[in-house]
Order: C-alpha cells, then sequence, then structure tokens
C-alpha cells in the first residue's frame, strides 16, 4: 500500500490507495455475538477499485478544518475524535465511505450532500435527529448505534439500504421500512419496542438477520407476527421480559425452554440467540407445530403460553426426554435410509424396463432392415447396442430431486 504523509492542523494525515487485498471490516455493536454470515455487495465492489483514503482517526480534532482539495478523496476516516459538527466535507462529491464514529456529533445537516456515500458510520456520538439523511439514495450499509435517536422512519427513503445497525437508541416502537427491499440485516438490540404488531406491514420480508434482543417485549405471542418472514436466518431476541416470569419463590427466572416455540413459528431460523438450531430442538419444533399447541396461543394469552411451555418444555427436563428425542432421530434416519434405498431401487428398476424396451424397438426395426438383404444381416449384440445408444438413450440420474424437509414420525 503506498502511503503519503501530509501535515494537516499539526496532525498527520495518512493518504492512501486501498489494494484489492484489502477488505474494510464491517463493525456493528454486539458484532462478536452475532452471527453475521452476510456478504454486502458494496465490499466486492470496493474490494476491486482503488479508493483513496483520509485517515485521521485519534488526532483529537475538535473540529473539520478545511481539507485539501486537491485530492479526491472517495474515503475519509474520523474516528476517535472530539468533533461536534460536520464541516467542509461537501467538496468531496464523490465520497463514498464516511467513518465519524466515537466523536460528540449533534449536527450532521451537512450529510444531506454527499450523495454519493454508500458506506456511513456514525456510531457511538449525540444524535437525536438523522432527517438528513433522506436524499442518501445509494447507501447501503448505515450505522447509527449509540446514540439518542428516537426514530428511523426517514430511511424508508434509502431504497438501497442492505445493513441498518440502530441498537442501544431511543427507538420506541416499529416503524414502516417497507420501502427497503434490499434490506437484510436490522440491529434494533437495547432500545424501547415493546410490541411486535407491525411487523408484517412495516417491515421488508427480504431480511436474513433480525436483533430485537434487550427491549421491552412482553408478550412471546407476538413472534407469531415474523411467520411470513421466509428468509429469516438469525434472529435475536434475548434479554425480554417475555423470556422470564418472576414469582416469590424463584424471584426472576426462565422455567421453560422458548427456543422450540420460536422455531415453530419462525421455521427457515438456523441461528438463535447465537447459538446454531440443534437437530433436537427443531424436533420439539415440529411437534409443537404438528402435534402440540404451538400456534395455539394469539396475542395477549402470554400467560397461558407460557404455563403451556413450562409444562411440555420445561427447562427441568429429565434424561427420559432426552432419550425419546434420540430414540425419534434414529427412526426417522431408519425411515429416511429406508425411503433413499427404496427410491434408488425404483429408479434402477425403471432404468432396466427403459433398456429393455429400447432392444424390442432395435431388434424389431433390425428385423425388418434385414429382410431386403439376403444373405447380408448382421447380428448385433446388447452390449454393442448399448454402446451406440448411450448418447441417444434419455438419463434420469442429473434430474432435481426433490427434498422433504422435517419429516415427523407420526406414532
Amino acid at each position: 500500500m503506498q502511503v503519503i504523509q501530509q501535515k494537516y492542523s499539526s496532525t498527520h494525515c495518512q493518504i492512501s490507495s486501498n489494494s484489492p487485498n484489502e477488505r474494510q471490516q464491517i463493525t456493528t455493536t454486539m458484532s462478536n455475538r452475532i452471527h453475521q454470515p452476510l456478504i454486502f455487495s458494496i465490499d466486492d465492489r470496493l474490494l476491486e477499485q482503488h479508493l483513496t483514503r483520509l485517515d485521521l482517526c485519534s488526532k483529537q480534532l475538535q473540529k473539520i478544518d478545511k481539507l485539501p482539495n486537491n485530492i479526491s478523496f472517495n474515503i475519509i476516516l474520523l474516528d476517535n475524535n472530539e468533533i461536534s459538527k460536520l464541516d467542509n466535507l461537501d467538496i468531496f462529491p464523490q465520497l463514498i465511505q464516511l467513518s465519524i464514529s466515537h466523536n460528540r456529533l449533534v449536527d450532521i445537516r451537512l450529510l444531506n450532500r454527499l450523495r454519493s456515500l454508500q458506506k456511513l458510520n456514525l456510531s457511538y456520538n449525540l444524535i437525536e435527529s438523522i432527517d438528513c439523511l433522506r436524499t442518501l439514495q445509494n447507501l447501503v450499509m448505515l450505522n447509527i448505534s449509540n446514540n439518542n435517536i428516537h426514530s428511523i422512519a426517514i430511511l424508508n427513503a434509502c431504497h438501497a439500504l442492505q445493513s441498518l445497525d440502530a441498537s442501544e437508541n431511543a427507538i420506541q416502537q416499529i416503524e414502516d421500512l417497507s420501502q427497503l427491499t434490499a434490506l437484510k440485516y436490522l440491529n434494533l438490540h437495547k432500545n424501547f419496542i415493546d410490541a411486535l404488531i407491525s411487523i408484517p406491514r412495516y417491515w421488508p420480508k427480504s431480511l436474513h438477520t433480525l436483533v430485537i434482543s434487550d427491549n421491552e417485549i412482553q408478550d412471546l405471542t407476538e413472534i407469531s407476527y415474523l411467520s411470513s418472514f421466509f428468509n429469516l436466518n438469525t434472529f435475536y431476541i434475548v434479554d425480554n421480559p417475555c423470556l422470564s416470569v418472576v414469582d416469590e419463590r424463584h424471584g426472576c427466572h426462565q422455567p421453560f425452554d422458548y427456543r422450540p416455540y420460536v422455531l415453530n413459528w419462525c421455521l427457515s431460523i438456523h441461528n438463535l440467540d447465537g447459538v446454531f438450531i440443534t437437530r433436537k430442538e427443531s424436533l420439539k419444533a415440529e411437534w409443537l407445530l404438528s402435534q402440540g399447541k404451538g400456534r395455539s396461543f394469539g396475542p395477549g394469552e402470554h400467560a397461558e403460553l407460557v404455563q403451556y411451555l413450562t409444562r411440555v418444555c420445561g427447562t427441568n427436563a429429565d434424561e427420559r426426554d432426552d432419550l425419546h428425542l434420540s430414540r425419534i432421530m434414529l427412526e426417522q434416519d431408519l425411515y429416511n435410509h429406508q425411503r433413499k434405498s427404496s427410491d434408488e431401487q425404483i429408479n434402477s428398476n425403471e432404468q432396466m424396463m427403459t433398456t429393455s424396451d429400447t432392444m424390442k424397438d432395435a431388434n424389431e426395426t433390425l428385423s425388418k432392415n434385414t429382410q431386403g438383404k439376403s444373405q447380408q444381416s448382421t447380428l448385433i449384440s446388447e452390449l454393442e447396442f448399448l454402446k451406440v445408444n448411450a448418447s441417444s438413450t434419455v438419463s434420469t440420474v442429473n434430474e432435481p430431486m426433490i427434498s422433504v424437509h422435517r419429516k415427523i414420525i407420526k406414532k
């Protein structure tokens, strides 16, 4: 990497050009806890370009003085300073990435002029309003975590947004983000959301990772509002009041396993609260869905649901329950093995029948052709015929198989 040192306000600016082998790391709140398999298109695009970067991190800057405009900066980093207002950045209309986290930002109105921005990090500041971001139509990744923001509805105008981290703010309700049809990652950890009823109407079905942990959700039955999010892979709901019970004997505790119940509504989830779904949990969820009462409790019936889950999915399950699930899994494996063997045998028989019919037609054709050619008939062996017709015989080996998920063995 080529690095050029320049003097700027008694500090050193590092101006560099990103090489294709450098990958910008995505930093988000709870990044060490959240399983994040997503790859955003912007990262691939940035890697393919040689972008000029200005690094002014940790320089004890209190304001942004006029920057040198003889270089077209694409990336500007101003993290870990004491800046309270954005100034003098509008001379870089080609700016693609701006990071100014861990400052004292209050006034960010200048951002509405930086319409080429694709990655923006404003985390750990004192921001209360983000109305100026409505003009950023190219914004793909936005981090506004750890501020004092009450509303994110204005972001519904940022149609290209794929990743939004609004964790640790003052958001109290689900707001309309329905126009963000490319949104895959939404982090609302540690806000004040207490109801999920508006999710089906306001949130896009494109969500892959959703974090609503450590909010004020009181009713576990409201998980049902996520049932139409078929792309949801990773979900965090831990540290909400709906997952615990308070009584005189045990205080605040969790007498039931909530995971099968969540899976019973959100069938596509592979990672729940940072733990990958086990096969036994899937079996419990399947039982709740098909034979139990997993979907029998509606909003407002949280107490009844807790009583039911404490009885059928209690945290004090003994070894017999574990052995029972193990036996069911063994029976499933045997069933699947027998089903596979049966399908293979059927396919084999069908191929043999096809070959036999082809041989019969070929022999009849051969007999007709030899009638007019006395003393010149030639017998073709079956092996030779198969070699000749190998390219013309229809094969079913590579036809797509329809897999059956979540087989349930009823007794």
